[in-house]
């Protein structure tokens, strides 16, 4: 499923202009990125895997004093799969959270370790929603209307605000729960 998700996001992300690589990378780090995280290895292996199965195409562009770069576009054969697959019902994706385990098995861990472990994650959890919010006034700053993909787009980043709000919110439960350890008797 992760790696189908992947393969789908990039001929999204096609759908509307052909693209390198570095600009699909890009756009999946400030819109597609509130969501799924992909790493430039990653996504430029499955562009391979995508022009051998025909879905996308390239053209090579010169560029001088660079090496050429690839600029990638979607296929009839790709934009039909998209289609396919953005009209399939997509089943819940299960949590797996290494964390959720290792809290539901907190008796027996060190409560001091613990407690440094779950507030480098709510570290993480403000550092994206800081981004996140970055995200969100800068969208709200443009002068002109957005269009329906940036609506879309912003629909995502609103859930990625809601869901880091939710992390903090919980891991701020948490932290209070394992500072009431240290204060009972």
């Amino acid at each position: 499923e992760n790696r189908l998700s992947l393969r789908f996001a990039i001929l999204a992300s096609l759908e509307s202009s052909a693209q390198t690589g570095y600009e699909i990378a890009r756009e999946f780090d400030y819109g597609v990125g509130n969501f799924w995280h992909a790493t430039h290895q990653q996504i430029y292996r499955e562009l391979g895997k995508l022009t051998q199965e025909s879905l996308v195409d390239f053209e090579q562009i010169q560029q001088e004093s660079k090496p050429s770069k690839k600029r990638y576009l979607l296929t009839e054969l790709g934009r039909d799969a998209l289609a396919t697959w953005l009209n399939s019902p997509t089943a819940r994706q299960p949590i797996r959270d290494p964390l959720l385990v290792k809290i539901s098995a907190g008796f027996l861990a060190d409560p001091e370790k613990l407690k440094i472990e779950v507030s480098n994650h709510q570290h993480d959890y403000q550092r994206q929603l800081e981004r996140f919010k970055g995200y969100e006034i800068e969208f709200k700053a443009c002068k002109k209307p957005p269009s329906e993909k940036q609506m879309y787009l912003y629909m995502t980043l609103r859930r990625g605000i809601i869901s880091s709000e939710a992390w903090i919110a919980w891991l701020d439960e948490v932290l209070a729960f394992l500072r009431g350890l240290e204060d009972a008797p």
